[in-house]
């Protein structure tokens, strides 16, 4: 390719000899020279163009020259790809640790988040507690009032019963034995005590068990006032018998025997109510408060 450029390119410089050869001739003998001229011209450009393309097509190099540009090429090109693998691995490690930070924050913030609505829960929980508390503290209270309210009119009639019967039972047997007063007093006597007894007997009867007593109790507190209740009945009932046997002047230690079985049954349920009573007391009285 380099020789047959060569080749053109002389032949372009002959041409383009030839034409100046004409041309000074034409000036010579003053002739038209334009046409040789144009000749000259055209082969000058043919003659440079083939020598340029000449030049451009001869080895610049030798083959050792051209490896070592071709390996520095490679050795360019593999420093680019590494400069970018390089930039592409610390772009990703970049994006990991971002990524990594967001998560790290978000679990930070789901923790702060977990322990505050943990916190608030065990606030409300110990606040409900606490409310309990106050509310348990506050019924015993109640519960414990309305119950010494109860427990004192319940005293109130055992007192009463107490002592109408030592003022109209007994002061009457003992008169009554002595001699001091007849059997008309003391049949009159006999029945205003069964009276007594009967109002005596409604005072147990009549004291309500409060609305602040909780169940647990509220058996036990009808089982007690019942006792108290029944026992003044049976009183009421043994001086009833023996006050007709002083009607009918029949006055026998079988009759008296017969009165003093009553009277003793109902005793017998004063002491249960008084022992159930105070098992009550020393329940109700031992709740705790907690404050």
């Amino acid at each position: 390719m380099a020789l047959n450029l060569f080749a053109l390119s002389i032949m372009s410089l002959c041409v383009a000899a030839y034409y100046l050869f004409r041309w000074v001739f034409a000036v010579k003998t003053k002739q038209d020279t334009s046409y040789f001229g144009k000749g000259i011209g055209i082969s000058l450009v043919v003659a440079v163009l083939s020598f340029a393309f000449m030049l451009n097509s001869l080895p610049t190099s030798t083959p050792k020259e051209q490896e070592a540009r071709e390996a520095a090429r490679l050795a360019e090109e593999k420093r680019i790809a590494e400069e970018k693998a390089a930039e592409e691995k610390r772009l990703a490690e970049e994006q990991k640790a971002r990524e990594e930070a967001r998560l790290a924050e978000e679990k930070r913030i789901a923790d702060e988040k977990a322990a505050e609505e943990k916190r608030l829960a065990e606030e409300k929980r110990a606040q409900e507690i606490a409310e309990r508390e106050r509310r348990r503290e506050k019924m015993i209270i109640a519960e414990r009032e309305a119950f010494w309210e109860w427990d004192a009119e319940i005293k109130r009639g055992i007192a009463v019963v107490d002592d109408d019967w030592e003022q109209l039972w007994q002061y009457t047997l003992t008169d009554f034995s002595n001699g001091y007063i007849d059997a008309p007093t003391a049949f009159q006597t006999l029945r205003e005590l069964e009276h007594r007894l009967i109002e005596d007997e409604m005072i147990f009867r009549n004291a309500a068990i409060p609305q602040e007593i909780s169940s647990m109790y509220r058996s036990q507190m009808n089982s007690i006032k019942n006792n108290f209740a029944e026992w003044a009945k049976m009183r009421r009932k043994g001086c009833e018998k023996f006050r007709f046997a002083l009607a009918d002047n029949a006055i026998t230690p079988q009759s008296a025997q017969q009165s003093l079985d009553l009277i003793n049954k109902g005793d017998v349920l004063m002491l249960k109510g008084n022992m159930d009573l105070g098992e009550l007391e020393n329940k109700i009285g031992e709740q705790k408060i907690i404050g």
